[in-house]
């Protein structure tokens, strides 16, 4: 009888501790293990140059006469995208879902002719595949479910 006692008591001061911290207007533990806080703060305003792409280390982003390097950049006030993929300029839609969700849709680039464009080739199919992400302000991974990040980024 005092066991279970003591355990409707626990029991209590948890649910009580949860609706306290609620209340303040922090988010609970759970909101920040699920993901729930919005990050979309730590994607705009950079630009975030490409390093990695399915598992391989990007070196030379510049395919290009200028040098450019290979980037993304994100506009939250339209929810864009823009950014050079190595050969061609690109744009497109972007929407943040609960728990770090994205989906890029409409991405369409120029049709400049370059030598080599498997890069970009890649990186617009992860657009078309990533369906989260993962962004510490710093780095800004592109991935699929639970798979290797399609795509690592680093803001400039």
């Amino acid at each position: 009888m005092l066991r279970t006692f003591s355990i409707i008591c626990s029991v209590a001061v948890l649910i009580l501790a949860c609706n306290s911290q609620k209340q303040s207007g922090e988010p609970a533990i759970t909101d920040i293990v699920l993901g729930k806080n919005d990050t979309a703060n730590l994607l705009t305003g950079k630009k975030w140059i490409l390093k990695e792409l399915n598992g391989v280390i990007i070196t030379d982003t510049s395919t290009n006469p200028d040098k450019k390097p290979i980037f993304l950049e994100f506009k939250d006030s339209a929810k864009t995208i823009n950014g050079f993929g190595g050969c061609n300029g690109y744009g497109g839609n972007y929407e943040l879902k609960e728990g770090n969700r994205i989906q890029f849709s409409q991405v369409v680039s120029t049709m400049m002719a370059c030598e080599n464009t498997e890069t970009e080739v890649k990186l617009f199919k992860v657009y078309e595949t990533a369906d989260n992400y993962f962004s510490d302000g710093k780095k800004l991974q592109l991935n699929k479910a639970k798979m290797a990040p399609l795509a690592v980024f680093e803001a400039q």
